[in-house]
């Protein structure tokens, strides 16, 4: 751009010297003419060259002022008027008009142009010289005049030569000027566009470090929140984890106590199977005494339905217990694995509430499942020691019954077989309540060691959920920190636009 500018700038000179020059030679023209030195045909020719080479010049101008066929034109409408003027020149002075054509063109800076330009002019005036000794005659003009004369055209030369010289000279040092300019302005344009875009560069870095901490700061605050949630949330699990453990512990005392009672039904039943055996034989010692018990059979009878009766409710009872000590085997179990989750969530510390929250509702669940069959199982126990202390009464009122039978016994020695064989029954049935009593005592005792191994887990799930808090809080002082840092990197990247916008 600054090239063609400065080529703009020289040509609308030329254009304009071209006019100047044209007007001052037609008004010298006009003058010798008026002098009668040049006639009008001279005139009008030359002057014809000199306007048209002005007028094409211009034109040229108009149409394209970085045109280079402008100072092609130029040069040759004045070295055409310069050839005329310098040929038929009656004055030696002519040939100075040399000096502002050249200076005119040297103005390009065009070492190739001027070398041309400064190559026709020493032709044309090496011609001049030689024209002028050729019809200059020594003898005619006499020894001092030739003297002068050749002093003269001797200057001539080698004033053009020199001024030529100098012209070359000066364009050549003036484009190795330029060629260090322009090549100091490419590096000075380079560095600009180095440093425009090293600070676009910057101010896009800082703008994607102001985006980017911005977006960090943001999920450092909600990672601190989210923080906090899980810390509140992991406090509530651990309290929720103390309360389990209070009640797995009340629940252990309870199965403990199960455990008890069902130990006194199972001695119970122990003894009523010795009382069974002591009627048995008490009843074959009143063998003589049997037909005196038939006004008692009745009642033997009605006595013996009763606790035949109460001994299957009991039994019933004790099968009902059983299924609900498997039913609490198996809501023990999926404590356990729940439980085992629930540790393995709280070790991972993923998202760090969400599994081990859902775990610890379950958890909470089955603990309260365990309580309500656990008071079943105490209601069920209540009813068979009530029933267990009815068989007692009843059979005690079968002693009794049993005793007077002894007296009348060989006055019913018919009905004295058949409450054989009744005793005989409610024998068995008291093995069969002693066997089921054992089997519950097993499960009671499977069900105490499925309980402890729950309060172990418990107890280890509250130590992971301890430290998984620790961590927690220890995160959070650490997102506080992180978003301090953030909060100054913003800061200084706000800074750094703000120098590149400056």
């Amino acid at each position: 751009m600054k090239e063609f500018s400065y080529e703009k700038s020289v040509n609308l000179i030329v254009s304009i010297m071209s006019w100047v020059m044209v007007l001052i030679l037609s008004a010298g023209f006009l003058i010798e003419y008026s002098k009668g030195n040049r006639t009008l045909e001279f005139v009008i020719s030359i002057l014809s060259v000199g306007f048209i080479s002005a007028i094409v010049g211009s034109i040229s101008f108009i149409k394209n002022p970085t045109n280079r066929i402008l100072r092609y034109i130029s040069f040759t409408g004045f070295f055409v008027m310069y050839v005329f003027s310098l040929m038929t020149a009656t004055t030696s002075v002519t040939f100075t008009f040399v000096f502002p054509l050249a200076a005119l063109f040297c103005m390009y800076l065009d070492r190739w142009f001027m070398t041309i330009i400064c190559s026709l002019i020493v032709i044309l005036n090496g011609a001049y010289v030689i024209n002028r000794f050729r019809t200059t005659d020594k003898l005619i003009i006499g020894e001092v005049a030739y003297s002068e004369f050749l002093t003269t055209m001797l200057i001539h030369v080698f004033v053009v030569i020199l001024f030529l010289n100098s012209l070359l000279a000066v364009v050549y040092i003036f484009n190795r000027m330029k060629n260090a300019m322009d090549l100091k302005m490419k590096e000075v344009a380079h560095a600009r566009l180095t440093e425009q875009m090293l600070n676009q560069k910057m101010k896009e870095t800082g703008t994607v470090l102001e985006g980017n901490s911005r977006k960090v700061y943001e999920i450092v605050q909600e990672q601190h929140h989210s923080s906090q949630s899980v810390f509140s949330a992991i406090q509530e699990i651990n309290q929720g984890a103390n309360q389990n453990a209070i009640s797995i512990q009340e629940q252990t005392d309870f199965v403990q106590s199960i455990q008890l009672k069902v130990k006194q039904t199972s001695q119970l039943s122990n003894l009523m199977e010795q009382e069974a055996d002591l009627t048995a034989q008490n009843a074959s010692d009143g063998l003589e005494l049997i037909d005196r018990l038939q006004e008692k059979s009745t009642e033997v009878e009605e006595n013996t339905v009763i606790a035949s009766d109460l001994i299957h409710s009991l039994h019933k009872q004790t099968v009902l217990i059983q299924e609900i000590c498997q039913h609490i085997s198996s809501i023990a179990h999926r404590t356990n694995i729940l439980s085992l989750n629930a540790s393995i969530e709280a070790a991972r510390a993923g998202d760090v509430g969400k599994g081990f929250n859902i775990v610890a509702q379950e958890v909470r669940k089955l603990a309260e499942q365990t309580m309500t069959l656990s008071t079943n199982i105490e209601q069920i126990t209540s009813d068979l020691a009530n029933s267990s202390l009815d068989s007692v009464q009843a059979m005690e009122k079968l002693q009794v019954i049993n005793i007077d039978q002894s007296s009348l016994a060989k006055e019913s020695g018919m009905m004295f077989h058949t409450i054989n064989q009744h005793l005989h029954s409610v024998k068995e049935q008291i093995f069969s309540v002693h066997f089921n009593i054992k089997d519950i005592l097993d499960a009671n005792f499977k069900m105490n060691e499925a309980i402890s191994n729950i309060s172990a887990v418990s107890e280890e799930t509250l130590a992971n959920t301890e430290e998984a808090a620790a961590i927690m809080e220890s995160h959070a002082r650490g997102a506080e920190r992180t978003e301090v840092l953030v909060e100054e990197l913003l800061h200084t990247s706000a800074d750094l636009i703000k120098l590149n916008n400056s």
